[in-house]
């Protein structure tokens, strides 16, 4: 059997300083995917954003986060990324309260070392990915400021995917206002991104999201237009090569996750939101999936950045069958400022409306993975509106056959993308 494993999961964060094992997983991680936002009680709304991700392989880590207040007659956001944690938990101010370095990828799980923390039980997200048929590494690329491609090397492998997430600055750590996430995703054919933002200091609100599917990494800038955008060009024998659309000053590093599968190919894409309650499937996968990651900015396929920061990050473990999210939301165009959060534990989508009190703030869709098929997967939308929200997928693989060498560097089918945004 291919030794290929992928997990999605959750943890409960420690409330004192010092290392904290997660030790649920079957195999030794090659690298981890984090993801938070803060929140201590499942399925309620929370007033407040601090949200965040971080990616560690035991080598190389980096923390992207940020905070943005709720309820102030000015807008209050700060964003900050540092390679120094995996996870950095900060308020708008800057606060740091609790904060976690990588110490090491073990037998069953993984440990981190907590060197600054608070009492606050908060909920993490994570994906993890191993096994001997898996290559994983966490790196940066800068973008530079020009139209045109852009290669990164020293990876050491050609990923079957890429994670990425974009940032602001070419320093190691730096901060400015609240744009956070921004994350794609790329099977080397297939691609997909998000970008969300909230200005700093200004009355009324000004908020902003982004999504596409015919690009992997998108960049907004401190008022929320857009600033830089790159679809994949090519993977390489030792890394991959993004072709910069747009890409505005100043030059901005790229943090990514490159995954390589002996054998197997993950698979990017993107479905609508059925607009009534219901199930609805998702097929033309290259395989089956292991594990499944969503994200989204709750809004319908349109390519233009529009008024409103949204954005959900969810996944989904058939093995386990396991569903969970995390989502945050501010209203655009407000005085007093609207920001609420939500961290659903049984579903992997989430859409909704942040209000002037969170709990005025209402889910408008919601669904979790009810089956799992051959070549994908079927949604159980047990909260649906009228509206056809786009949401972009990757899907991780099971595999039950060892590699053949004439698969190990086979490539993914071009899944159909339900009005996708083009160019």
């Amino acid at each position: 059997m291919a030794d290929i494993q992928t997990v999605y999961g959750t943890f409960t964060k420690a409330t004192g300083t010092g290392n904290q094992s997660v030790s649920t997983l079957a195999f030794q991680p090659k690298a981890v995917f984090f993801w938070w936002n803060n929140h201590t009680a499942q399925d309620t709304f929370e007033d407040a954003v601090r949200f965040g991700c971080g990616l560690y392989d035991g080598t190389f880590q980096v923390a992207i986060s940020a905070g943005h207040a709720d309820g102030g007659a000015s807008a209050d956001t700060l964003s900050t990324f540092d390679e120094a944690f995996c996870m950095r938990m900060m308020t708008e101010a800057g606060f740091n309260y609790a904060r976690a370095a990588g110490v090491s990828l073990d037998t069953n799980g993984f440990t981190v070392n907590w060197t600054i923390n608070n009492g606050l039980a908060e909920t993490v997200h994570f994906l993890a990915v191993g096994g001997a048929e898996v290559q994983a590494k966490v790196g940066v690329v800068d973008s530079g400021t020009a139209v045109t491609t852009v290669a990164a090397t020293g990876v050491g492998f050609q990923p079957s995917c890429l994670l990425l997430m974009p940032v602001w600055s070419t320093a190691t750590t730096a901060t400015g206002d609240c744009r956070t996430p921004a994350i794609g995703v790329t099977d080397g054919v297939n691609q997909g991104c998000m970008a969300a933002h909230g200005e700093d200091n200004v009355n009324p609100s000004n908020t902003t999201r982004y999504q596409r599917t015919d690009k992997c990494v998108a960049a907004l800038t401190n008022t929320g237009a857009l600033l830089k955008e790159a679809d994949i060009s090519s993977m390489d024998a030792d890394g991959f090569t993004l072709n910069w659309t747009t890409n505005g000053a100043p030059d901005g590093g790229v943090y990514y996750l490159a995954i390589r599968m002996a054998g197997a190919s993950p698979t990017v894409g993107a479905f609508t939101q059925k607009t009534s309650s219901g199930t609805k499937a998702v097929s033309g996968l290259a395989a089956e999936p292991q594990t499944l990651l969503f994200l989204g900015v709750g809004n319908t396929a349109s390519g233009v950045v529009v008024d409103g920061c949204r954005a959900s990050i969810g996944a989904y473990q058939p093995a386990s069958d396991v569903n969970g999210a995390a989502w945050h939301g501010s209203t655009h165009g407000v005085t007093p400022t609207e920001v609420v959060k939500y961290n659903a534990s049984a579903k992997a989508v989430i859409h909704a409306t942040p209000n002037a009190t969170a709990a005025s703030s209402t889910i408008e869709a919601e669904a979790e993975v009810s089956a799992i098929a051959g070549d994908g997967f079927t949604l159980n939308w047990t909260t649906a509106d009228a509206v056809a929200r786009e949401v972009l997928f990757l899907s991780l693989p099971l595999v039950t056959a060892p590699p053949e060498a004439a698969d190990l560097f086979w490539s993914p089918p071009v899944v159909h993308v339900e009005g996708g945004a083009r160019g």
